[in-house]
């Protein structure tokens, strides 16, 4: 049976109030206080304040207000020496060298960065004037950021800052960094060193303070070498490159390689940061391919940064990430020549005492060994001498052995037992009762009789319904398996199974103990309608309560099906009286239908009662 809606012609009133007009749609006034407050309720639990949002709902006016979190910022600009920035989302500023302005260098005024051992490694300034000046050694003047030798040089050794130098030949300084002497940073007078790429990157210096101005950016500016916000920041991310950061109090941002965004390495045009022992551990980069060809020992070679094993091909191979010897082995081929037998630790086998070198002949006969003192050669008399040592006289045995003429003889000393003695020595005994055993020693044969009928019937008697004559044992009626058995009453203390397939109950009343009557029982994937049906003989059609397979509901109806009938069953749905009906499948469960009512006027204020439905019709 086809599933049916719910349909309603023409619109639905509740009272006088229409809830849904005729095109289907929900009116307003469908929208009372209760269905308006269950709205509010569910849109503030579905809003949840995000980063920088707030939601809040006030339930009692009905609002729900959303803020942001937002400051006077309007974006953020990398200056000088940084790189990122941005005007919204979440901003990130990483450091960045490379984006320095470049910049005349100026040895009396300029100031370089330097990492001050004496204020735990702290990033200060140090003006170069001051640097040259610690840096001049003897027969060295530092004027103004300038070295002079004030002697006839007989060697240079490199001061602060500086790495190299020597006694003879031709003599090299470097700038090195990791060689300055600690000082205190002084922000508004300190210079650093940069590469001034707009004059051939020669190296120039740069005063902190002119720095820091450059790098004043956006709501940033810069006095006396230091920097101040101009405006409200509410947070500072660690870009690429960096940790630290925070939306609050002192902000700290660290170099951390471990940040570094991940590449995709390649091995042939790529390069790695050392630290170069033979430079006094100065900070270099090399190509990957050259640091590769460097570490290939004997057995590798190394092409644009690949590591290759170098093998003869003719024996041994690669395969995927291993090294084997070929399918076919070393072969006879392979070999420079011969192995003499001389080569290999055992030279020579020993056999029977004797040593006969490989490539020799050994005879294969007992002619070429020497007999032992335990392990002797076969001989007929040494097999005899043994077999009459094994062989040990029982009882009733006897054993003689003739070593001249090579026989054993063995014989028994027992006398023959007959057949007749057998026999003499069996008996048998009949202890009474019914039927009889005899034995007839001289033929050896046993002759058992049976019971008579007469003694067997003796034993048997009559019991409660059973009847015994001549015999014969009888309950009254026929009992065969195709036999009609009829009973007054039948009580069972058991189980009852009826493995037929049709069970005929002619009781006027049928009285069931069980709370569950089971149908259908085993069906497995079942097709059948299934239920219980109504003869009503010739008043009209069955009457039945079934449960409809094909459409997964119960009905309540009329068929002209039986009893007997299968499969999917023609049912006529019929009207059904029964008190409150309660429906457990909507969200507000175990709400009660009283009574529908049709009409083509609505209900006046006595009409029904709460719990009915009136629907109108024209």
């Amino acid at each position: 049976m086809a599933a049916q809606n719910f349909r309603i012609k023409n619109g639905l009133s509740v009272g006088s109030t229409e809830v849904i007009d005729s095109s289907g749609d929900l009116t307003a006034a469908a929208f009372g206080t209760a269905a308006k407050e269950a709205i509010d309720d569910q849109v503030n639990a579905l809003v949840v304040g995000g980063t920088g949002v707030t939601a809040t709902y006030d339930d009692a006016a009905g609002t729900l207000t959303l803020s942001s979190e937002v400051g006077d910022i309007t974006g953020v600009t990398a200056g000088d020496g940084l790189s990122g920035g941005g005007t919204s989302g979440a901003i990130s500023v990483a450091l960045d060298l490379n984006e320095l302005t470049a910049a005349a260098v100026d040895v009396a005024n300029d100031s370089i960065v330097l990492i001050d051992a004496n204020d735990s490694n702290g990033s200060k300034k140090e003006s170069i004037a001051d640097l040259a000046t610690a840096m001049a050694g003897t027969n060295i003047t530092a004027t103004n950021g300038v070295l002079s030798t004030t002697a006839d040089i007989t060697g240079v050794t490199a001061g602060d800052g500086l790495s190299g130098g020597g006694s003879s030949g031709a003599l090299t300084l470097a700038l090195d960094h990791n060689e300055l002497t600690a000082a205190a940073v002084d922000v508004a007078n300190d210079s650093i060193t940069i590469v001034d790429a707009s004059d051939s990157n020669a190296t120039r210096k740069e005063s902190i303070a002119d720095l820091v101005a450059a790098m004043a950016g956006t709501n940033l500016s810069a006095s006396g070498g230091v920097l101040s916000t101009t405006a409200d920041l509410t947070g500072v991310t660690a870009g690429d490159g960096l940790s630290g950061g925070g939306t609050s109090g002192a902000v700290s941002l660290a170099l951390d390689l471990n940040e570094l965004t991940a590449a995709t390495v390649d091995v042939a045009g790529d390069s790695i940061a050392i630290i170069d022992a033979n430079d006094s551990n100065g900070s270099r980069k090399e190509a990957i391919a050259d640091v590769m060809t460097a570490v290939a020992g004997d057995g590798l070679a190394a092409s644009s940064g690949v590591l290759a094993v170098g093998v003869d091909d003719s024996s041994i191979e690669t395969n995927s990430d291993a090294l084997r010897v070929k399918a076919l082995g070393i072969t006879d081929a392979m070999l420079a020549g011969s192995i003499s037998n001389s080569k290999l630790s055992n030279s020579s086998i020993t056999i029977g005492g004797s040593a006969t070198s490989l490539g020799g002949t050994v005879l294969a006969n007992t002619d070429a060994l020497t007999e032992g003192s335990s392990n002797l050669y076969h001989t007929s008399e040494r097999v005899d001498d043994r077999v009459n040592a094994l062989i040990t006289e029982g009882t009733g045995i006897t054993a003689t052995y003739d070593d001249a003429a090579g026989t054993l003889t063995l014989a028994t000393t027992i006398t023959q037992y007959t057949e007749a003695l057998v026999r003499a020595d069996v008996s048998v005994t009949d202890a009474g009762g019914d039927g009889s055993l005899a034995y007839n020693n001289s033929t050896g044969v046993f002759t058992y009789t049976g019971p008579s009928a007469a003694e067997v019937r003796a034993h048997l008697s009559a019991g409660t319904g059973v009847t015994y004559s001549s015999g014969a044992i009888s309950i009254g009626q026929a009992v065969a398996t195709s036999s009609d058995v009829t009973f007054a009453d039948l009580t069972l203390s058991g189980d009852l199974t009826v493995n037929g397939t049709t069970t005929t109950v002619g009781t006027t009343n049928t009285v069931v103990s069980d709370n569950l009557i089971e149908l259908n029982n085993g069906a497995g994937s079942n097709a059948n309608d299934s239920g219980v049906v109504i003869e009503r003989g010739s008043t009209g059609d069955n009457a039945i309560m079934a449960w409809d397979e094909s459409a997964d509901s119960f009905v309540f109806g009329t068929t002209t099906a039986t009893g007997a009938s299968t499969g999917n069953l023609t049912i006529t749905p019929v009207a059904t009286s029964t008190g409150a009906l309660t429906i457990t499948n909507a969200s507000n469960s175990g709400g009660t239908a009283r009574n529908i009512y049709q009409s083509t006027s609505a209900p006046g204020g006595s009409d029904g009662a709460v719990g009915d439905l009136w629907i109108l019709y024209s």
